[in-house]
C-alpha cells in the first residue's frame, strides 16, 4: 500500500465532501434567522446536502490513486478505501434518518427547525472525522463533537421525557469520556505515542502484558458506551424510551458507524490464549443476555426495542474475537443494521401513531386493520430475529459462521459456547419481536377504541426502508462485493 503525505493546504480538495457539510450547516443557521420555512424545503435541503457530500466522497474515492493511503493534516487523518466506506455507511444512515423524520409524527414540530437539520449535518461531519482518525486527538476530538451533537439533538424536543433522555444520556456520556480520557493518557505513557499506527503496534506487542489491560479497558470505556456494550449499556432503554422513536433509531445506529472502525482497527485480542480476549468473550457475551433476557419483559414497544440494540450490538461484537482480522463479517451486520433500526424506530411510529401509545398490548388489531403495515411489521421483525427470506439472517448467519470457522482453525471449545450461546439470544429475540405482529394480528381491538390510519406516504416510505432486507437476502454477494472491494482498495 502507497502512503501519500500532503501539507496541509494542498489537502483542502480532499476536505470536499466535509466543506459541503460545513456549508449546509451554516445555510440551515441563516435560515433560523427568517421566518419559518416548509419542513418539505427543509428536508430536501438536507438530502441534497447529504447527496453533494456523498457525490464528492465518490470523486475523491475515484480521483485517488487505487490501494494509496493518503494522509491528512500533518497525519491526524487518513483517507483510504475504508474510510470512503464508513462514509457511505454514515451517509445512509443519515439519509434514511432524514427521510423517516419528514414523515414522523413524533417528530413533526421538531423536523420544522433548521437547527435540527443543522445538528444532523454536524453528526455526519463528526463521523467523517472519525473514520478518518489516524491520531488519538483527532479520534476523541471527532467523537466527543458527535456525542454533543446527539446530546443537543435529544434536547431539539420541547417534550419533559426528551430533555431527561438527553440529561441522561449526557451523564453517561461524560462519565465514558472520562473513562476514556484517562485511559488515553495511560496509553500515551507507556507508547510514547498517539498516533494510530504506533498504538496499534504497541498493543500487539504487548497485548499479553497484563499491566496494559487496564489502560485499554478504560480507554474502550467510551467507544463501548457508544455501541452499548455490557457494561455500559446501562443508559440505552431509558434515553431511547424518552426519544421521539426515528431519532431513537438515529442514535442508535450512526454513532455505532464513527466508532466501530476504529475500534475494529485497535482492538487487539483477536487472538485467544490472553486475559484480554477472554475478558471481551465474556462482555460480548454478556452483551448479548444483557440486550435480549430483558426484552423479554418489557410491556414498552420502544423500551423492548431498546433492548433489542443492546442485542445486537454484542453480535457486532462477536467477529472481534475471530483471528485472522476478516472485517466483512461485521460490515456487512453493520449496514444491515443501520438499515434496519432505521426502519424499525420509524415503524414504532408509526404504530404508536395508529395506537394511541407505545404499549404492545395496545396495538391489539392494527394489522388487521391496515394490513400493508402489518406485513412490513411482520417482515421487518423477522429480519431483526434474523430469519430467513431476509438480510438479517445473513447478518447472523455469517457471524455465527465465522465464529464456528475460528473453532475449527483454533480448537479452542470457547467458541462453541459463543456459537451457542449466539444461537440461545436468537431464539430467546423471536419470542419478544414475534410479539408485536401477534398482537397485531391476533388480537381484537375493543370496539370503542378507534384506530389512526396511517399516511399513505408513510407506508410507502416505509416500504422503501424495508425492500433492503429483501434484496440483500437475495444478493447479500452485492454488498459483501462492495465491501471488500473497498476494503482492499
Amino acid at each position: 500500500m502507497n502512503f501519500i503525505g500532503l501539507h496541509i493546504a494542498d489537502t483542502l480538495r480532499w476536505f470536499l465532501p466535509e466543506l459541503f457539510l460545513v456549508a449546509g450547516v451554516l445555510v440551515f443557521i441563516a435560515l433560523d434567522l427568517f421566518k419559518p420555512i416548509k419542513p418539505i424545503y427543509l428536508t430536501l435541503t438536507s438530502v441534497a446536502f447529504i447527496g453533494l457530500y456523498v457525490a464528492e466522497v465518490t470523486g475523491g474515492f475515484i480521483t485517488r490513486q487505487e490501494g494509496s493511503t493518503i494522509h491528512l493534516w500533518n497525519q491526524h487523518l487518513a483517507l483510504n478505501g475504508s474510510a470512503f466506506l464508513f462514509k457511505y455507511i454514515g451517509a445512509l444512515g443519515t439519509f434514511l434518518f432524514i427521510a423517516n423524520a419528514s414523515k414522523s409524527y413524533s417528530l413533526k414540530v421538531t423536523n420544522n427547525k433548521p437547527l435540527f437539520h443543522a445538528m444532523v449535518l454536524t453528526v455526519l461531519l463528526a463521523l467523517s472525522i472519525v473514520v478518518m482518525a489516524d491520531h488519538i486527538l483527532a479520534f476523541i476530538i471527532g467523537l466527543e463533537v458527535l456525542s454533543l451533537m446527539a446530546y443537543l439533538l435529544c434536547l431539539s424536543s420541547d417534550a419533559r421525557s426528551n430533555t431527561e433522555s438527553a440529561l441522561k444520556y449526557f451523564i453517561f456520556g461524560a462519565f465514558s469520556s472520562a473513562l476514556m480520557w484517562y485511559g488515553a493518557s495511560l496509553l500515551y505513557g507507556l507508547s510514547g505515542s498517539l498516533t494510530l499506527h504506533d498504538w496499534q503496534v504497541y498493543l500487539m506487542d504487548h497485548h499479553t502484558d497484563a499491566l496494559l489491560l487496564p489502560a485499554v479497558l478504560l480507554f474502550f470505556a467510551g467507544i463501548w458506551f457508544k455501541l452499548s456494550v455490557f457494561p455500559f449499556h446501562f443508559w440505552v432503554p431509558d434515553v431511547y424510551e424518552g426519544l421521539p422513536a426515528p431519532l431513537a433509531g438515529f442514535i442508535s445506529s450512526v454513532p455505532k458507524v464513527a466508532v466501530i472502525w476504529f475500534f475494529w482497527k485497535i482492538f487487539p485480542y483477536n487472538t485467544p490464549g490472553n486475559p484480554g480476549w477472554e475478558i471481551s468473550a465474556v462482555l460480548f457475551g454478556l452483551t448479548l443476555a444483557a440486550g435480549n433476557f430483558p426484552a423479554l419483559f418489557q410491556r414498552d414497544a420502544q423500551r423492548m426495542m431498546a433492548y433489542s440494540s443492546i442485542a445486537h450490538a454484542g453480535f457486532m461484537m462477536l467477529p472481534f474475537l475471530i483471528p485472522g482480522k476478516d472485517p466483512s463479517i461485521f460490515i456487512f451486520y453493520l449496514i444491515v443494521y443501520v438499515v434496519m433500526s432505521n426502519a424499525l424506530f420509524f415503524t414504532l411510529d408509526l404504530l404508536e401513531h395508529c395506537a394511541g401509545s407505545s404499549k404492545i398490548e395496545d396495538f391489539k388489531g392494527v394489522g388487521m386493520a391496515f394490513p400493508w403495515l402489518g406485513v412490513m411489521v411482520f417482515i421487518l421483525m423477522v429480519s431483526l430475529t434474523g430469519l430467513p427470506p431476509t438480510a438479517g439472517f445473513y447478518a447472523k448467519f455469517f457471524v455465527l459462521t465465522g465464529v464456528w470457522e475460528a473453532y475449527q482453525q483454533t480448537g479452542v471449545w470457547f467458541y462453541v459456547l459463543i456459537v451457542f450461546w449466539g444461537v440461545i439470544n436468537t431464539l430467546v429475540s423471536l419470542y419478544y419481536y414475534l410479539r408485536i405482529p401477534f398482537f397485531a394480528f391476533f388480537r381484537r381491538k375493543e370496539n370503542t377504541i378507534k384506530l389512526t390510519s396511517p399516511d399513505r406516504i408513510s407506508l410507502i416510505l416505509l416500504t422503501l426502508n424495508i425492500v433492503p432486507l429483501l434484496v440483500f437476502f437475495l444478493k447479500p454477494e452485492w454488498i459483501l462485493n462492495v465491501i471488500r472491494y473497498l476494503i482492499k482498495s
